[in-house]
């Protein structure tokens, strides 16, 4: 299990928190991390991976949700809902992944909303209740 491999700790520079994500033990299984962030109120850790994705609690660390879709370069959650916006991560590694489509998914269902294709490469993605920012 991931979340078993990876340690996370708390730790205080001045009036900050900072939260230290690292491999346990077997590094070599663990996938390549290509991004991680937090939802809006930091309730959750995203990570994109070259597998997928997985979401952590920041207060337990504890393993909320795992896919297996692929090569995933940005994660962007809309606070602690369903809703996901991902961006997939080209490579010679993974081919079949493209930094240049967005696609909208529902981590409840496991489903694909929709999908965006754009001309050029996905760099950031940012989400409210009401509108999805993508940066180009």
């Amino acid at each position: 299990q991931l979340s078993a491999r990876l340690r996370f700790r708390l730790l205080r520079c001045g009036s900050c928190r900072v939260m230290v994500v690292e491999a346990m033990e077997f590094p070599e299984e663990l996938p390549a991390i290509n991004y991680l962030g937090f939802n809006q109120d930091q309730t959750c850790l995203a990570v994109g991976t070259i597998a997928g994705f997985r979401i952590f609690s920041t207060e337990s660390f504890t393993l909320l949700h795992k896919e297996d879709c692929g090569a995933v370069s940005v994660v962007e959650m809309l606070f602690r809902t369903s809703l996901l916006a991902l961006v997939g991560f080209s490579s010679s590694r993974t081919p079949s992944s493209s930094s240049r489509k967005l696609t909208m998914w529902n981590t409840k269902d496991r489903c694909n909303i929709c999908s965006l294709q754009f001309e050029t490469k996905i760099f950031s993605v940012k989400m409210n209740h009401r509108r999805v920012v993508v940066l180009l």
